[in-house]
């Protein structure tokens, strides 16, 4: 089971509010989606960095700095792509990550599909 958190989307979403659930169910995976959104990104990939079973998701980060700043602090393994776009893949959430030369072919693997397919328990 995992728990995919709305955060940075409001005051009731930041994801500093969410390490208390996080700390007290330690054995349930969550992802904090959209990097944690424009109001506290760093936040998220400070408690994705303090809890092995915190993810983060791409969808709607468009703040190259705080993406950066993932790449740095939180394993390659906990980042997953989202588009943001429920109903289609768009060119520009693939697009985002061309920003990000040092990027090996490997590293997008993991962001795109291998990640989730670990967090989901589909992997082979």
């Amino acid at each position: 089971m995992f728990v995919k958190v709305m955060v940075g989307r409001g005051d009731r979403t930041l994801p500093g509010q969410w390490e208390y659930y996080i700390r007290r169910h330690p054995q349930t995976k969550t992802v904090l989606l959209h990097l944690g959104g424009m109001w506290d990104g760093y936040s998220a990939i400070e408690v994705a960095r303090k809890y092995p079973q915190v993810y983060l998701d791409t969808s709607e980060c468009f703040e190259l700095s705080l993406f950066r700043a993932a790449l740095r602090t939180v394993p390659h393994e906990k980042i997953l792509f989202g588009s943001g776009f429920y109903d289609h893949f768009t060119e520009c959430s693939l697009s985002f990550f061309d920003s990000f030369p040092e990027l090996t072919a490997e590293d997008r693997e993991k962001f795109y599909y291998k990640n989730a397919e670990k967090l989901l328990g589909m992997e082979e």
